[in-house]
């Protein structure tokens, strides 16, 4: 069974039920998450609406949602969660008279909310102060160092569920260059964006070597 919620983020949650997988449908787990609405209630509804495939910023265009092509970056004890990745980082937008929706930047709506909890429990979920980005954290392991970063926290994963969280933590990612101590040659495009699992040492860091994805969401009773 799982044990008491810390006192900061309540007792009262609402739950997500996220799928994770590997590459070839291989299952990784399931995270049932607990989202507080106490601790950070606009940025609780932003997450629930994603989940529920209802989220929009009232600008016409088609609702962000979470789906099977939804990927995980792995990142020093962090695991994030591309929340609504679509065509060029932009969802579909539906304008008046064209038959065909564009891809356009599309930026999720603002929160006011903010907290003081510590990034300092395996299990922590948060997302970027003031809303402004699909991406999503969750720490696989303590990480403090995170609390430096602009995060609020607004829920975490329930403790039966931390051993899906070591799982995933365990996956060979590519690590950055620095920590490598290659140097890339003036002016190189070595950030550029690659395949998921693809070996290629110029990639962009942190991705799994084997592919990662959210194939299943629901919002729990």
């Amino acid at each position: 069974a799982s044990q008491p919620v810390p006192p900061k983020l309540g007792a009262k949650l609402d739950r997500v039920v996220l799928d994770l997988t590997t590459a070839g449908s291989e299952p990784l787990g399931r995270l049932y998450l607990g989202l507080s609405r106490e601790a950070a209630p606009e940025s609780v509804q932003w997450f629930v609406s994603l989940a529920k495939g209802q989220l929009t910023t009232g600008l016409g265009e088609d609702p962000a949602k979470l789906e099977r092509s939804n990927l995980v970056r792995i990142e020093r004890d962090r695991a994030v969660v591309l929340g609504a990745l679509t065509q060029r980082g932009g969802i579909k937008r539906i304008e008046p008279g064209v038959t065909r929706p564009k891809v356009v930047p599309v930026q999720p709506p603002q929160t006011a909310d903010s907290n003081s909890i510590s990034h300092a429990a395996a299990g922590l979920l948060s997302v970027r102060k003031g809303g402004g980005s699909f991406e999503f954290t969750i720490t696989p392991k303590t990480n403090p160092g995170l609390d430096k970063e602009e995060l609020v926290a607004i829920g975490r994963v329930l403790d039966e569920d931390l051993p899906v969280l070591d799982a995933l933590n365990a996956i060979p990612a590519k690590k950055d260059l620095v920590q490598l101590g290659d140097v890339p040659p003036l002016g190189s495009k070595i950030a550029r964006a690659c395949e998921y699992a693809n070996p290629d040492a110029t990639c962009a860091q942190f991705k799994p070597l084997k592919r990662v994805v959210v194939s299943g969401v629901a919002v729990a009773s």
